[in-house]
């Protein structure tokens, strides 16, 4: 029987941290898979409060609930075309992870924080 590894492609780089990150570029080769090219993507995420008296720059940039969805929506895309057992509950889980910011988004407009580095 074959011995087969699996590459966990987890590496990005901090850019700038809390907002700005690295993510790499790869290319599909014939005969080789997938390669690292050495090109990045900025991923930016949105920062600061509307208070304007909280000591946190301001930073444009997307929220996390656009990235899980999107994933969420290339993955079952992916997932009608190779379905896998694994891949169904990753989509499960990354749902899950957007109804916890969906909960903690209403729980902070409950609490009149939202926009803010109130807890």
């Amino acid at each position: 029987m074959k011995e087969t590894t699996s590459v966990i492609r987890e590496d990005f780089e901090v850019l700038e941290d809390g907002t700005t990150y690295g993510v790499p570029h790869y290319e599909v080769i014939d005969g080789q898979g997938i390669v690292r090219t050495g090109k990045i993507s900025e991923v930016c995420f949105v920062r600061g409060s509307k208070l304007g008296t909280e000591n946190v720059e301001k930073r444009t940039g997307t929220l996390h609930e656009h990235i899980i969805s999107m994933c969420i929506h290339d993955l079952k895309f992916k997932n009608n075309l190779v379905a896998s057992q694994e891949t169904v509950k990753v989509i499960e889980k990354l749902t899950e992870a957007l109804g916890w910011l969906g909960r903690r988004q209403i729980d902070r407009a409950k609490r009149e924080v939202v926009g803010t580095y109130k807890k």
